[in-house]
């Protein structure tokens, strides 16, 4: 185990420090700098080539991760354009398809789907009247023959009997 009194002290990257750094890594080329090369372009004192290659490790991982959000970034602005475009374009074939009807042809159609709803809420209010109508007509002839009331199975075999025969 190594005594702590024999280890350098950790290096402060200061702003400046850090600007000599850069401009040597990227005078190199990211790829083709090597800790040697960027300590002697550096030309500080106190620094280590362990110092060096720490910090140009967690430097490379820092440019990835910049590399990889702005991929990102533009990948999903792609998305967006391309998915707005596609949005514009049906919007505009719809309106083309729209367009091209003869306001004739979209009254007759709106006439038409206000009949169809008009006739069948017509339909189901004279189904409605004419099942109360029955349903009051075979009470009044079941009180009528015997007397007394119809109870709940005597009500639904009548219903189910005119129902289900024509």
């Amino acid at each position: 185990m190594q005594n702590p009194a024999r280890k350098k002290p950790r290096v402060l990257w200061t702003a400046e420090l850090h600007k000599k750094f850069v401009d040597s890594v990227h005078h190199l080329g990211i790829d083709k700098a090597v800790p040697t090369t960027i300590l002697e372009l550096m030309d500080v004192p106190d620094i280590t080539r362990e110092n060096v290659a720490s910090h140009l490790q967690k430097y490379r991982l820092y440019i990835k991760r910049l590399e990889a959000i702005n991929h990102a970034q533009h990948a999903a602005a792609a998305a967006q354009q391309a998915a707005a475009a596609q949005q514009a374009a049906a919007a505009a074939q719809q309106a083309h398809y729209f367009f091209s009807l003869s306001q004739q042809q979209q009254q007759a159609r709106a006439s038409s789907s206000l009949m169809i709803q008009q006739q069948q809420h017509q339909q189901r209010q004279q189904q409605q009247h004419q099942n109360h109508h029955h349903h009051h007509l075979l009470v009044q002839q079941q009180q009528h023959h015997h007397h007394q009331p119809l109870d709940d199975d005597d009500l639904l075999d009548a219903f189910l009997l005119k129902h289900t025969h024509p």
